[in-house]
């Protein structure tokens, strides 16, 4: 991605509609997983003119300009801007004893 790209929930969804419009796609089965959900929701309720389908599996919903991520989920796109600390905390992971 450019590092200038709207990257929140909303830009996602921009992105995923501006996809749509530039291949041309008509008739579209949108499905979304998890935090694809909310993406997809906010394509279906803003741009539906291009989809025939949507399918949403084990999603989040609901509220998704109030509550949305959730607030712990929130500091990782702050620890993604320090170089290292994603690894650091992940690593612990990769001991059995900490698994």
């Amino acid at each position: 991605m450019n590092h200038d790209a709207d990257l929140p929930t909303p830009g996602l969804a921009g992105i995923v509609t501006d996809f749509l419009e530039e291949m041309e796609l008509e008739d579209v089965t949108l499905v979304g997983n998890d935090t694809g959900g909310a993406i997809c929701q906010l394509v279906a309720a803003h741009h539906s003119e291009r989809l025939g389908r949507l399918v949403l599996a084990s999603c989040d919903a609901y509220n998704v300009y109030n509550v949305y991520p959730l607030a712990p989920f929130g500091a990782l796109s702050l620890a993604a801007r320090v170089p290292g600390v994603l690894f650091l905390g992940a690593a612990r992971w990769f001991h059995r004893a900490a698994r």
